[in-house]
C-alpha cells in the first residue's frame, strides 16, 4: 500500500504509541521512587525529632576543668613538680590523663588529677590533659620547660 503525502502507517503509529506508552511508565516509576523516598525523609525525620526530644538536656552533659598548677612555664630538671587540675563534671567520677610530647604518658589513665612528677625529661614539653567523664571527653594544652 502507497501512502500519500502526510499519511502516517498503522506500524509507525505502533512505534509511536509504545514510545509513548514507555514513557508514561517510566515516568510513572520515577515518580513513585522519588514520592518513596520522599516519604523515607520524612519519617527518618520524625525519628530524630522522637529521639531528640527523649535526651536530656545537654547541659546536664557539660564537662570543663581548669588548671591549677603547674603554675610555672619553666622548672629546673628533677624538680618535683605538682600537676592539679580541677574538674567539673554532672556526670559522676572523671579519669584524668596528662601527657607530654617528649615524656609520653605520665599519669597511665589513673583517675588522678593531683600528683607530683620529678623525673620529666628535659626540654620544651607541650602537655595534653585529657579529662574524660560517662558522656564527654575534654582536652587543653599547657607548654612546660625542663632545663
Amino acid at each position: 500500500m502507497l501512502l500519500k503525502k502526510g499519511q502516517i502507517s498503522v506500524e509507525v503509529l505502533i512505534i509511536i504509541s509504545a514510545l509513548i506508552l514507555s514513557g508514561i511508565i517510566f515516568t510513572s516509576i520515577f515518580l513513585s521512587q522519588v514520592q518513596s523516598k520522599n516519604k523515607n525523609t520524612e519519617t527518618t525525620n520524625d525519628k530524630m525529632n522522637e529521639l531528640n526530644n527523649n535526651y536530656k538536656d545537654l547541659d546536664e552533659f557539660d564537662l570543663d576543668f581548669t588548671i591549677d598548677s603547674p603554675n610555672q612555664s619553666s622548672y629546673i630538671n628533677g624538680t618535683n613538680i605538682n600537676f592539679k587540675i580541677t574538674p567539673v563534671s554532672n556526670n559522676g567520677s572523671v579519669i584524668c590523663k596528662w601527657v607530654s610530647d617528649i615524656s609520653g604518658d605520665f599519669t597511665l589513665a589513673t583517675s588522678s588529677c593531683n600528683f607530683n612528677k620529678s623525673n620529666l625529661n628535659a626540654g620544651n614539653h607541650i602537655i595534653t590533659i585529657e579529662v574524660r567523664d560517662k558522656y564527654t571527653i575534654k582536652t587543653k594544652q599547657i607548654s612546660l620547660r625542663i632545663n
